[in-house]
């Protein structure tokens, strides 16, 4: 891995932790930070949630969203695994794997052959996990997941330490924001996929890149779309 790509996409996350961004445009963040750090294919993370479940919230494109939907379901696979253990979970093939087959045919079904689960942790305890998902078999690498656990870590302490303003009630309220937040941003994706006559992931990188060169949160683009007809333009 190069370190001055690693060093850009780290500064400009940083940036994002800085501003006053809602939790759930810091995860969509993290997700595609890790897939431009990584190299990968796609990126999601799913949250605990005070059920003690898993719960998706964002996803880098509709392949990685299914799966991650899977796990959400089935409440297991990578993710669980690592979100349950605190320890990553590395898949480099897929088809030497036994494990989870309903998860796996899955990932046949979108072409992902090797899948990483990165755990969030804080003071401890399992907060939620970041999926990552290749194309090709391989050995996830040390230095991968050392630099996807830096990711994860930074989101985490941020969702933490914003959510302990209010203490634990303001915690739940914002962690069920981020994943409400998804039902806005799954409309607004149809709209405009619909309109366009696009596939989702496009008009998902339509509002992403709106959202980024605007200094908006991709909620408020994507709320602007569904409710007051807003179109973002092409680039």
């Amino acid at each position: 891995m190069a370190q001055e790509p690693l060093l850009d996409a780290l500064t400009n996350f940083v940036r994002t932790l800085t501003g006053r961004y809602q939790i759930g445009d810091v995860l969509d963040e993290l997700a595609a930070v890790t897939v431009e750090v990584i190299g990968a294919r796609g990126a999601g993370v799913s949250l605990g949630g005070p059920d003690g479940k898993l719960h998706f919230a964002t996803a880098s494109g509709e392949a990685v969203r299914r799966l991650e939907e899977v796990q959400d379901r089935l409440q297991q696979g990578p993710c669980w695994a690592a979100y349950q253990t605190g320890v990553p979970t590395l898949i480099g093939d897929i088809e030497q794997s036994d494990q989870w087959p309903e998860y796996f045919e899955v990932c046949r079904e979108v072409g992902m052959r090797s899948v990483a689960g990165i755990p969030m942790t804080w003071n401890g305890r399992g907060f939620g996990a970041l999926n990552i998902y290749r194309e090709l078999p391989g050995e996830w690498i040390d230095e991968d997941t050392s630099a996807a656990t830096v990711l994860a870590d930074m989101a985490t302490s941020y969702v933490a330490h914003a959510s302990q303003l209010d203490q634990a009630v303001r915690l739940n309220e914002q962690l069920q924001a981020a994943l409400d937040s998804r039902v806005v941003i799954e409309q607004a994706k149809g709209i405009i996929a619909g309109e366009r006559n696009i596939p989702l992931n496009e008009a998902f990188e339509l509002l992403r890149r709106h959202a980024r060169s605007n200094h908006a949160s991709l909620r408020a683009v994507a709320t602007a779309v569904v409710e007051a007809g807003f179109r973002p333009e092409p680039s």
